[in-house]
C-alpha cells in the first residue's frame, strides 16, 4: 500500500467508518476514519486526502459544512456522500457541491454497497495516475483551460470592486482544479507558458467585464517560480496593452513563499511592475514566510489576509488575534487589507468591524464561469446584495 493514494471517511457510526476503511485499504489507499467534523478540520491538511467518503449527519458539523470548508480549500479529491437520510437530500446536496466547484461523485444510501464504492475507489485511483505531464502540455497547446471568476467587495461602500481570475483545466471527467496542476507545472517548467496563457485569457475576459462596472480590478495569480523571470513585467505591460487595459486595473497576486523561493529576482520584478503601474498584492498573509523588514522595503499595495485565519474565528481567540493584528499591521503599513474565506454573515460582521477593506469568499459568491458572472455584476451593479 503507497501514500500516493488516501482516503478520508467521516461517518459518526464508527462500525461503518471501519467497514469502509478495510475497503479502502483493499482498493491500495492509505485510510483514515473520523467520527466528528471537529477531528477533520484537524486531521484534513496534513493529510491532503485524494478520495473522501463523507456522511451528511454528523452531529457537530454537518456534511454541507464540510463542502463548503472543503470548496474554501480548493479540494480537488473526488467526494462520495452517504447517509440513512432521505434520497432527495443526498441529490441535493450532491448538486450543490457540483455548484460549489467540488468534484462530486455518485452518491449512496445507507445500508451502503460496498463493492459499488470500491470501484469508484479503483477508478479514481487510476485516473489519477494518468495525469500526466503530456496531457498538461497538450491542454496548455491547445488552450484547453477556462477561467473562472470570484468577486471582491468593499465593505465601506459595499461596491463589487474586483475579480480574481482562477484557472481550471478542461477533461472529459469534468474541470480539474488548480492544485491539481500548477504542482505538475511547476515541477516541469511548464508554470511559464501556462501562466502567459491565463493572463492572456484573463485581460481579453476583463474588458468584458469593464463594460458592465468599469472600476473593476482584475487579480491574476503568479506562482513564485515565475519571479525569477526578469521580462515578466514587460510582457504583461505589453499584454495589457494590446487588450487596452490600465495597468492600475490590474493586481499581480503573489503567494508568500516567493519570498523563500526567488529572493534575487523578487525585489528587481516587483519594482518593475509598480513602475508600470500595476498593483501588488501579497497573498495568504500570515503563513510565516514574509519577514516585516520585507514587507516594509518591498512596493506592495495590498495585504490578503490568508483564509485558514478567517474560516476558523469562530472558535479561535488566536484567529481573531491575529486576524486585529495583520488589519492594524496592513494600514500602518498603508496597504488595503483584503479577507479571503469569509462564507457567512457572522464573519462579514466581523472583520467589517475590525476595519478589514475588502472582502472575498462564498458569502459573496463562489467563483463563476464567464457568463454567469455577467448576470452576478448586473445583478451587484449598484452594490452588493447581501444574501
Amino acid at each position: 500500500m503507497g501514500e500516493k493514494h488516501r482516503l478520508l471517511i467521516i461517518d459518526d457510526e464508527a462500525e461503518i467508518g471501519n467497514m469502509l476503511k478495510e475497503v479502502g485499504e483493499a482498493s491500495g489507499y492509505k485510510t483514515k476514519a473520523l467520527t466528528s467534523g471537529q477531528k477533520f478540520f484537524e486531521v484534513y491538511t496534513k493529510f491532503d486526502p485524494t478520495f473522501i467518503i463523507l456522511d451528511l449527519a454528523i452531529p457537530d458539523h454537518d456534511g454541507i459544512e464540510l463542502l463548503r470548508y472543503l470548496a474554501q480549500r480548493n479540494c480537488i479529491a473526488p467526494i462520495v456522500l452517504e447517509s440513512g437520510q432521505d434520497e432527495k437530500v443526498l441529490s441535493v446536496s450532491t448538486t450543490l457541491g457540483k455548484d460549489m466547484g467540488l468534484h462530486m461523485e455518485r452518491y449512496f444510501q445507507k445500508p451502503l454497497k460496498l463493492k459499488e464504492i470500491a470501484e469508484l475507489l479503483n477508478k479514481a485511483k487510476m485516473a489519477s495516475s494518468n495525469f500526466s505531464v503530456d496531457f498538461l502540455k497538450s491542454a496548455i497547446e491547445s488552450k484547453n483551460v477556462i477561467l473562472h471568476y470570484q468577486p471582491k467587495v468593499c465593505f465601506k461602500t459595499n461596491q463589487v470592486c474586483g475579480l480574481e481570475a482562477l484557472a481550471r483545466l478542461k477533461s472529459d471527467g469534468g474541470l480539474i482544479q488548480p492544485a491539481a496542476f500548477i504542482p505538475l507545472a511547476e515541477e516541469t517548467n511548464l508554470i511559464r507558458p501556462l501562466s502567459h496563457l491565463i493572463v492572456s485569457m484573463a485581460f481579453k475576459e476583463f474588458n468584458k467585464f469593464l463594460e458592465l462596472l468599469p472600476t473593476l480590478v482584475l487579480a491574476v495569480n503568479m506562482s513564485p517560480k515565475t519571479f525569477n523571470d526578469l521580462l515578466l513585467p514587460d510582457e504583461f505591460a505589453k499584454m495589457a496593452k494590446e487588450e487596452n487595459i490600465d495597468t492600475k486595473q490590474i493586481c499581480i497576486e503573489i503567494t508568500e513563499t516567493a519570498f523563500l523561493e526567488e529572493r534575487s529576482t523578487l525585489a528587481d520584478i516587483i519594482a518593475r511592475f509598480r513602475i508600470k503601474g500595476f498593483i501588488l498584492s501579497i497573498d495568504d498573509f500570515g503563513t510565516g514566510f514574509a519577514s516585516l523588514s520585507e514587507l516594509h522595503r518591498l512596493p506592495f499595495n495590498e495585504l490578503k489576509i490568508d483564509q485558514s485565519f478567517v474560516s476558523g474565528f469562530e472558535s479561535s481567540p488566536d484567529a481573531q488575534k491575529i486576524i486585529k493584528s495583520i488589519i492594524s499591521l496592513g494600514h500602518m503599513l498603508g496597504l488595503t487589507v483584503t479577507a479571503e474565506g469569509i462564507d457567512s454573515k457572522l464573519a462579514w460582521a466581523f472583520l467589517n468591524n475590525e476595519g478589514c477593506d475588502l472582502a472575498q469568499g462564498f458569502y459573496i459568491s463562489r467563483p463563476l464561469e464567464k457568463e454567469v458572472l455577467k448576470e452576478w455584476l448586473l445583478h451587484h451593479k449598484e452594490g452588493f446584495h447581501h444574501p
